[in-house]
């Protein structure tokens, strides 16, 4: 089942959690139900409330999630994150060359000129097409990191 398939029935079928086997019962998430109930304004106290209760098990939260939620069909709409990765190939090269972490790396990236940071891969060795291929993915990166 999927994170959806669960939200679904939390929210509208509610069958009981004896009902799904046990590969459909290690799919539950609770932290990923969590979110996703979080997602629909209505519900996001409950949902902030339950998160609190880490040592609860995954059938307790489902039966709790059942009990408190009315029955009807919801739609919440998944925001997913618009933060996009660094390449982590390229991160741990410039934090190398500075002798810095890598997290600290990805604080920095963004104050770098592309002219830097060609000028440091060409010094380590590495090829242009190699480059373009590192710089296109951090292009990538920082336009998204501009647009937000």
């Amino acid at each position: 089942m999927t994170i959806f398939d669960w939200f679904k029935q939390v929210t509208y079928i509610k069958d009981p959690w004896s009902t799904f086997n046990e590969e459909d019962q290690a799919t539950f998430n609770p932290y990923m139900i969590h979110r996703l109930v979080s997602m629909y304004e209505p519900y996001i106290e409950l949902a902030n409330y339950l998160q609190q209760f880490w040592q609860l098990k995954p059938d307790q939260i489902y039966l709790i999630y059942c009990k408190y939620l009315p029955e009807n069909k919801v739609f919440a709409k998944y925001i997913k994150s618009t933060k996009s990765k660094a390449n982590s190939e390229l991160l741990t090269i410039l934090a190398d060359h500075f002798k810095i972490s890598t997290r600290e790396i990805k604080e920095y990236i963004h104050i770098l000129k592309q002219d830097d940071i060609k000028s440091i891969l060409s010094s380590r060795g590495i090829d242009d097409d190699e480059i373009k291929k590192l710089l296109k993915d951090e292009k990538a990166t920082k336009a998204s990191k501009a647009s937000t």
